[in-house]
């Protein structure tokens, strides 16, 4: 029995990362080929681990484990910043329970976001349905700390909260506990 001879699609779809018919191929041609192919699987590795990192951040079993050894082990000097938004029953009646959970996503969002950029290794989970907790690394010093808390606040009174393409202001209580030493 002959083997049939594959078409280029299918060499693509086993892996092969670009076809080049050997008529045309040149040294130019192969070494851009092999460039190609390695930055694309470079992006491709950056992207999954932005994936992998951002599903750990927000995984409520790593959130847990890490609140465990941050108190019991004493390993790691952590903060733990409890958000909730104010006034959450009154926005509740006005938009339903889908817009004040979409509220409260909007702020776990964006307060992680806030950490994310401090470098301050956030994992954040929903505690729950109308409060967030945030994980963080403790600062060095009472400033940085200060200086976190405040652009976290002045971020999230800039954000816009819509939901059903209407715009809500929100107000939210914030506190802060450090856990571990």
């Amino acid at each position: 029995m002959l083997a049939r001879k594959k078409w280029p699609y299918e060499h693509l779809k086993t892996g092969i990362y670009e076809y080049q018919p050997k008529q045309s191929l040149t040294k130019d041609k192969l070494k851009q080929s092999i460039i190609h192919a390695w930055e694309d699987k470079k992006r491709q590795r950056k992207k999954q681990q932005e994936i992998t990192q951002h599903n750990k951040s927000f995984s409520k079993e790593v959130f847990y484990e890490n609140l465990e050894t941050a108190i019991t082990r004493n390993e790691t000097e952590r903060a733990l910043v409890l958000i909730k938004p104010d006034n959450i029953e009154e926005l509740e009646q006005l938009i339903g329970i889908i817009g004040r959970d979409s509220l409260v996503n909007h702020i776990g969002k964006n307060s992680f976001e806030v950490f994310k950029l401090g470098a301050c290794n956030p994992n954040i989970t929903r505690t729950s349905d109308t409060a967030i907790a945030v994980q963080i690394d403790y600062p060095v010093n009472q400033e940085t700390l200060e200086f976190n808390m405040q652009g976290l606040c002045k971020h999230l009174a800039k954000c816009t909260f819509k939901f059903s393409d209407e715009k809500y202001k929100f107000t939210v209580s914030i506190g802060l506990l450090k856990l571990g030493h």
